[in-house]
């Protein structure tokens, strides 16, 4: 099943229902979180080194597999979705960044490689609306 065709390539909504990511029998990422992300909504994710932000972004895009709860497309239960089918991109930290391009044309390579959309003016690639939320 490929996600953008069911739900006509766009995602409303990202919902994170008590998800947990164990790796080790002591070794707990992240524990019970829950979040939602609303449609056009920008949030911003800060804490110190090994406290899961990563660890998020990697379950929602599906390099990670969550340990307990269930992370939503609108109402697409996505955890059994392969990460190719999610319609997704996730950018890495500096060191995965392409040092020639600016800010803006390394969060655009994607979208152009998938032929997804060519974007003319800068500010309409991501919406903000200015949300702050912390959770570390």
């Amino acid at each position: 099943m490929e996600l953008c065709q069911k739900e006509g390539n766009k995602i409303m909504k990202i919902s994170l229902v008590n998800v947990s990511k164990k790796y080790s029998r002591n070794k707990m990422a992240v524990e019970g979180l829950n979040l939602t992300i609303e449609n056009n909504e920008f949030i911003v994710i800060i804490g110190p080194s090994g406290c899961g932000k990563t660890t998020i972004l990697k379950m929602i895009a599906g390099l990670e597999e969550v340990t307990e709860g269930a992370i939503y497309f609108n109402d697409t239960n996505i955890c059994k979705i392969l990460p190719k089918d999610r319609n997704i991109a996730m950018v890495f930290q500096n060191y995965a960044l392409y040092p020639n391009m600016t800010v803006y044309e390394n969060m655009e390579f994607c979208l152009k490689n998938m032929n997804v959309m060519h974007i003319s003016n800068p500010g309409t690639l991501v919406p903000l609306c200015y949300t702050k939320r912390s959770f570390c």
